[in-house]
């Protein structure tokens, strides 16, 4: 359990950067369109 519940704050804490610049860019191009 406690590597089930450590893995995904590491993952999201390394790829939050990313996921977040995706995440707006996909949001602002549907608000766009």
């Amino acid at each position: 359990p406690s590597t089930i519940s450590s893995t995904p704050t590491a993952i999201s804490s390394s790829t939050t950067s990313g996921e977040c610049g995706v995440k707006h860019l996909i949001l602002d191009t549907s608000n766009h369109i």
